[in-house]
């Protein structure tokens, strides 16, 4: 054996070296170890199953392309060596995952016979399979994954479907199942197998969980570190997005968003700051209104969600706004969508505190409001339409601001501000994808404080204040406040100049 076959024949014994040597490409330290466990369990056929879970940007579609690449290199002259892949979509997941084993081959002298066509992938004899794992009443069948099953993006994967659709594809050649994705919540099909395959672990001492912390990719990768560090310093070490992508941590499936520990951070228990009824000389101020919605039937009896407009106070924070809520304005049972007595009430509160910024849910009946608003404040006015993907984001958001010092609340004894606490001890939130459903469960009820009846617990008051986080941190600075009667002296003054 020349010195070129033997130095090829050392690299294709190790992932570590086929990827240094073959790809040019090197896998970092925290790589490796999951990408061998799989490899040898693939070349022993005893059907293992692994989880890999890596923080978000780490590199894990990496090492799983490696890892296929790797498996078809060693097993080119092999008649009938599969590997199948399925994620959540074929375009852009699986066709992203086809992409990437093409570029690490580009130009590469031992993998030139390489041949994308379709969904498959062939280097020799053996062959790569790209499904989509996306449930359909016909499922795919008739492939064989001889060597590996990936599950990648597992979170998002139907785990009876992927058992009753892909599993049998390893029935008859005890190829090994690889699980990846990130973490998201302990009821997802990534989460499941992540505890299914610790207790197995937990017997025979036999690794088959791998995560992979932030901090580990940090210690190889100090651009990354750096990264990660600055999106804590923006979001907080306890937001959702920080504990879920980068420290690989999962959260309950369903259960109390606000705890005693954001509480505190909301209310600043030491100071908290105290309720204004009227705007102070130099006081900035935004005010953000959730629409409530009116019924024949609903009166003044505190069954129905009112329409609450939230006074802010913004502050400089580092460069950035800081809000504190320090009043509230509630109408209960009101119809404010059309020229009525309750809209000239919120316009003439509007006109008391003129702000610098009007949010404003712009969503079904709001939509009237938002425009009676914007013809009157112009510019001023910021329409927020609700979805499920504008609702997570504006979770993330206002998360953000409270993990980071830059959200406050007042606190007295007002029922308005008793009736905020216990919307924040009531909220409940339910991952359902990459979507978080937020809010106050539909048969939750409060006793009021001074009439002690029991009545629905809505979530008026709680998204009325978490509007000021869909804001831009430049909405907010622009200049200071200034009423329109003494805009109007200021115009004066002007042109008689």
């Amino acid at each position: 054996m020349n010195a070129i076959s033997s130095a090829l024949a050392k690299a294709a014994g190790d992932i570590e070296l086929f990827s240094r040597y073959i790809l040019k490409r090197p896998l970092r330290e925290y790589q490796v170890a999951p990408a061998r466990a799989v490899i040898a369990s693939a070349i022993r056929h005893d059907g293992e199953q692994y989880v890999w879970r890596f923080p978000r940007q780490s590199g894990k579609n990496e090492t799983l392309a490696h890892v296929q690449l790797y498996l078809l290199f060693l097993f080119q002259r092999v008649k009938g060596a599969s590997i199948v892949h399925t994620a959540p979509t074929f375009d852009p997941q699986c066709r992203n995952a086809m992409r990437r084993i093409a570029e690490l081959s580009d130009g590469n002298v031992f993998l030139e016979a390489l041949e994308v066509s379709g969904n498959v992938i062939r280097l020799g004899r053996a062959r790569a399979i790209y499904l989509s794992g996306q449930e359909r009443d016909r499922p795919n069948v008739g492939s064989t994954a001889s060597l590996l099953l990936c599950k990648d993006e597992c979170q998002d994967l139907n785990q009876s479907y992927v058992e009753r659709a892909f599993d049998p594809m390893t029935a008859d050649t005890n190829a090994p199942h690889v699980h990846t994705g990130t973490a998201r919540h302990d009821g997802t099909y990534l989460a499941l197998k992540r505890q299914e395959l610790e207790t197995l672990s937990a017997q025979d001492g036999r690794q088959r969980v791998f995560i992979i912390n932030w901090r580990d990719v940090a210690r190889v990768n100090e651009a990354y570190g750096r990264m990660v560090q600055a999106a804590i310093r923006r979001k907080g070490a306890q937001h959702p997005v920080i504990l879920s992508e980068y420290e690989n941590i999962e959260s309950e499936r369903t259960g109390r968003l606000f705890d005693d520990r954001r509480i505190a951070l909301i209310f600043n228990a030491a100071t908290p700051p105290a309720r204004c009824y009227a705007p102070l000389p130099g006081q900035r101020t935004v005010i953000t209104i959730d629409v409530g919605g009116t019924s024949p039937t609903s009166g003044n009896d505190g069954n129905h969600d009112m329409t609450v407009a939230s006074v802010h106070r913004v502050d400089d924070a580092g460069g950035l706004p800081g809000y504190t809520t320090i009043d509230q304005f509630a109408l209960a049972g009101a119809n404010v969508l059309d020229d009525t007595t309750d809209r000239q009430r919120l316009f003439g509160f509007l006109d008391l505190w003129q702000p610098l910024r009007i949010v404003v849910d712009a969503t079904g009946l709001g939509v009237g409001l938002a425009s009676a608003l914007a013809r009157h404040w112009r510019a001023r006015v910021v329409p927020f339409r609700f979805s499920a993907a504008s609702k997570t984001q504006l979770l993330n958001d206002w998360l953000a601001l409270i993990e980071t010092g830059r959200y406050k609340h007042y606190r007295d004894d007002s029922v308005d501000c008793q009736r905020f606490i216990r919307q924040l001890e009531k909220c409940e939130h339910t991952p359902h994808g990459a979507m978080l459903q937020w809010g106050i469960p539909a048969h939750v009820t409060w006793r009021h404080p001074i009439t002690l009846a029991d009545e629905p617990l809505h979530d008026d008051h709680l998204i009325s204040a978490a509007l000021v986080a869909a804001l831009r941190d430049g909405d907010a600075l622009p200049r200071e406040a200034v009423s329109q009667p003494a805009a109007r002296r200021l115009r004066r003054a002007h042109e008689d100049d």
